[in-house]
């Protein structure tokens, strides 16, 4: 579960690498960041409050078929940064994933799952 505070790992190359969460908004997973470790000569500055969108969660998840489903760590990607290119360095489960994902991050980010 993500609290305020909680510090995050971006799993794109918009240069942020660890944000911290401003506000949880728990409506599809977006929520307020400031970043607070970034790549030299990145686009996104350190201090700079940015809108998240999380694709991996640490804790335990239930599917429908009963199934548990549980990530290494907790990973957001950045929504409305000038990214130099879309590529999401993340695990990619099977199984059904929201539809807004894909509009979100780009067809590249979950090609091979099925969506719900």
């Amino acid at each position: 579960m993500i609290q305020n505070n909680s510090k995050l790992s971006v799993a794109e190359n918009s240069g942020a690498k660890i944000v911290r969460c401003i506000q949880n908004k728990k409506t599809q997973g977006i929520i307020i960041c400031s970043v607070k470790k970034t790549a030299p000569n990145s686009k996104v500055k350190k201090g700079q409050v940015i809108t998240a969108r999380i694709i991996k969660e640490k804790s335990k998840k239930q599917r429908p078929n009963g199934s548990f489903i549980q990530f290494k760590n907790t990973s957001v990607i950045l929504v409305k940064v000038e990214k130099k290119g879309m590529d999401v360095a993340s695990t990619r489960p099977k199984g059904a994933f929201d539809k807004n994902l894909n509009k979100i991050a780009g067809k590249q980010l979950l090609p091979n799952v099925s969506q719900y």
